[in-house]
């Protein structure tokens, strides 16, 4: 099993040509890195063809394995663990500018389920149908002066989603409470990845909800089996320590600043409950030299 891996250049050019192309089609081999938490941005729809991965999504221990099929929409948390040596996953990834384009055009589609069960199992006839879509949105990403090219790869997309949707149909069989509780969890997520720097507070986020901070809680717990406070708590720290290792030109106070706490010592107390460390600890235990403190 590899146990520890770097961001590698091969994935940051991956992410850079998202951001031109919107849509990618591309293998991977490996985690871009493990052992650490991050929050991507974009949408990604993985099959997995070898091998087995394992890995915290959302808090929780999930194994990837082959003829798996993981949909994990923007701004969730994964945190990897390590991989057999034969893993190899095709990986769709869609832009979150695509992907609010898509929900808009796309409205029939049950996203939701998708931020509580992200991955389940598929046939091998079922991901021999994928693949060959794969390889048609591939081919039209590819071809920059194909005309009407941004159209026909909505329509693909769109196809991708009415396929799985329809392999998902077994695992949709759930009653009201826990449709109603997926759907206040699904908007919670997106309202904590818009304003994580402003409130961490439970009330704030269950009157953005239009409901009670007990009941908003008591559906959080039981849809996830983690508090709604937990939650506001590790995607927080997540970010933080994100801007810990990457934003070399901020110092701790700027980076309190940027995640919106009233003062240093306020952030820094909040990071400690939660990782043992002061946030300066942290970023001498990953080697990194921020701004010097004031």
């Amino acid at each position: 099993m590899e146990e520890v891996k770097p961001i590698t250049k091969w994935w940051e050019q991956q992410l850079d040509l998202l951001q031109k192309k919107d849509v990618i089609v591309a293998d991977f081999k490996s985690f871009p890195m493990y052992q650490k938490e991050f929050v991507f941005p974009h949408l990604t729809i993985g099959l997995n063809l070898s091998g087995t991965a394992r890995a915290q999504y959302d808090l929780h221990y999930v194994t990837f394995e082959k003829n798996d099929l993981a949909v994990v929409l923007p701004n969730h948390i994964l945190f990897p663990l390590n991989n057999t040596d034969d893993y190899h996953v095709k990986m769709l990834m869609i832009s979150s500018e695509f992907v609010k384009e898509l929900k808009m055009r796309t409205l029939s589609h049950d996203y939701a389920k998708f931020h509580v069960e992200p991955s389940f199992h598929l046939t091998d006839m079922q991901v021999t149908h994928l693949l060959k879509l794969y390889d048609l949105i591939q081919i039209t990403t590819e071809m920059d002066d194909l005309p009407n090219q941004h159209e026909m790869l909505i329509y693909l997309l769109n196809v991708a989603f009415e396929f799985l949707n329809v392999y998902r149909r077994e695992m949709d069989e759930k009653s009201n409470w826990q449709h109603k509780s997926n759907d206040v969890f699904n908007r919670f997520c997106d309202l904590l990845a818009m304003y994580y720097c402003k409130s961490h507070e439970v009330g704030f986020y269950a009157d953005k909800l239009c409901i009670s901070a007990k009941y908003f809680s008591r559906l959080i717990l039981q849809t996830t089996g983690i508090s709604a406070a937990q939650w506001i708590t590790e995607y927080v720290i997540v970010q933080a320590k994100r801007m810990l290792r990457t934003r070399i030109d901020l110092n701790i106070q700027g980076i309190s600043n940027q995640l919106g706490f009233s003062d240093q010592a306020s952030f820094s107390r909040y990071f400690h409950r939660a990782t043992g460390m002061t946030p300066k600890e942290y970023r001498k235990l990953e080697h990194i030299d921020g701004r010097e403190e004031a």
